[in-house]
């Protein structure tokens, strides 16, 4: 069921993409569970003429569980719900998911989130959690307790 959603989803996205993101064809792996979304920041916001990357990895539990969200670029937006290692602190890739939920929406979700951000800051903690999260999943802060809306 898997495999089938995400090429549906990869289908309707490359076809129709969110404002200000197109879809890596090129580095997007064959089987589709790993995507590469290109990111420009919205003219009129305070990242106007920045440029990032979403590095979108799915697994066999999705739709039932969100898939890994991050920005792998080496310019991470400086925001207080994105930490500097990439990883993104929004409802919809933790407790707030749904099976409902697709990858259009993350990504309306994060545009909205940098388009309405009035100052450029890391979240509270962001050093210490970065540092303490390098090299692992942000799937690894939901399991392990420390995911939290409230921290970021």
């Amino acid at each position: 069921m898997a495999i089938f959603r995400i090429k549906m989803e990869l289908k309707r996205f490359a076809e129709n993409p969110p404002h200000g993101m197109t879809l890596d064809m090129e580095k997007t792996a064959e089987d589709a569970k790993m995507w590469f979304i290109n990111v420009k920041a919205a003219q009129g916001t305070i990242y106007e003429g920045e440029e990032y990357v979403l590095r979108v990895k799915f697994t066999d539990d999705y739709p039932f569980k969100p898939p890994e969200v991050v920005f792998i670029s080496e310019q991470v937006p400086c925001n207080p719900h994105v930490y500097s290692n990439g990883h993104i602190c929004i409802s919809t890739l933790g407790d707030g998911w749904s099976p409902t939920l697709d990858v259009q929406g993350i990504c309306v979700g994060i545009l909205s989130m940098l388009s309405s951000c009035k100052k450029k800051k890391w979240p509270i903690g962001n050093d210490s959690y970065s540092s303490s999260m390098k090299g692992r999943s942000p799937d690894y802060r939901f399991f392990n307790g420390t995911y939290s809306d409230s921290s970021c």
